[in-house]
Parts: C-alpha cells; structure tokens; sequence
C-alpha cells in the first residue's frame, strides 16, 4: 500500500485527466518490495521438511495406540469399571 501525503499527490502523478497515474504509483511500489528468490530447491525443503514431521507425529500416535502398554492400560480401566460397577454400585434393587 503507498501513502501519499494530500500536498505532494497532485503534483507528481497526475495522468492527463487529473487522476492518479496508476502506473508510475505501481512501479514505485514495485521498487520499494525487496526481491525474494524463490527456487524450487527451496520450495521443496519446505515441502520436505513439513512431510518429515508429519510423518513423524503420525508415527508416535501410532507408536502410542499400538504399544503394549496400551493395551494393558486399557485393560486395566475395564477391569476397573467393572469392578466399580459390580462392587461399590452394587446388582439392581428389586
């Protein structure tokens, strides 16, 4: 976005019809960006390196779900409800 100050617009870019001149205001802003490379070897670390740590967040809620201890966790909860829904509940009143 160019700023330009009310007393200085009319007086240097001013097209025929008293207008802004688009075109003069487009390539000093184009002059003022800074110029950024940007080649396909770049492009591609990115693209690997975000692969590679999904990859590896994938990998250890995997590692997570299909270890032995989550079995045995899970074991143990189910046991446990059960055990609290038999003993300390107690079976169904008559």
């Amino acid at each position: 976005m160019v700023v330009v100050s009310p007393g200085r617009a009319g007086q240097e870019n001013r097209g025929e019809k008293g207008g802004i001149d688009w075109d003069a205001e487009w390539r000093k802003a184009k002059q003022q960006l800074p110029v950024v490379e940007s080649s396909t070897s770049t492009r591609r670390n990115v693209r690997r390196l975000q692969r590679d740590k999904i990859r590896e967040q994938e990998s250890l809620v995997l590692d997570v779900f299909s270890g032995e201890n989550f079995f045995k966790v899970a074991g143990g909860l189910v046991v446990a409800i059960l055990f609290i829904f038999i003993v300390v509940i107690g079976p169904p009143s008559r």
